[in-house]
């Protein structure tokens, strides 16, 4: 396996937060010698946030599905993804922060209020699936500072 069908194996193992799928990726990996220590322990740590707010590992990634494909209309570019925690006195939810390129902050809060109005038109999803979960669009120059 190439660098490139690595990369793309990776990705979906991150998507699909599966574990299996990265190791028989890293098996079959014929580049330089790479760690998959790392790998595992960020979709671990994905998959903990997941439980610790209560979201349904399914339905997460039928919204980053959601998400990729809003992406791939609006958006031309190279970007990144950051999960975490928020807690407030309401009880926890999952922000997701995607860094774009080549954007400004007025862009940005057009795209996170289009990719609300996608998840709320949705057919296959109810609020219930969303309201945990807060997707921000951010410019990447403030990836530094988050």
């Amino acid at each position: 396996m190439d660098s490139h069908v690595f990369s793309m194996a990776l990705a979906n193992a991150d998507l699909a937060l599966d574990a299996d799928m990265a190791k028989k990726a890293f098996l079959l990996y014929e580049g330089d010698d790479v760690d998959l220590h790392p790998f595992l322990t960020s979709l671990d740590k994905k998959a903990e946030i997941l439980q610790d707010v209560d979201i349904d590992k399914e339905m997460f990634i039928n919204i980053k599905r959601i998400l990729f494909s809003f992406l791939s209309h609006h958006y031309c570019g190279d970007y990144s993804t950051r999960p975490f925690i928020v807690e407030n006195e309401i009880g926890k939810r999952l922000d997701l922060n995607v860094y774009l390129n080549n954007v400004d902050v007025h862009q940005c809060v057009e795209l996170t209020d289009m990719f609300m109005d996608e998840l709320i038109d949705d057919d296959t999803l109810h609020f219930d699936d969303y309201k945990n979960i807060i997707v921000h669009f951010i410019p990447a120059k403030y990836h530094q500072v988050a």
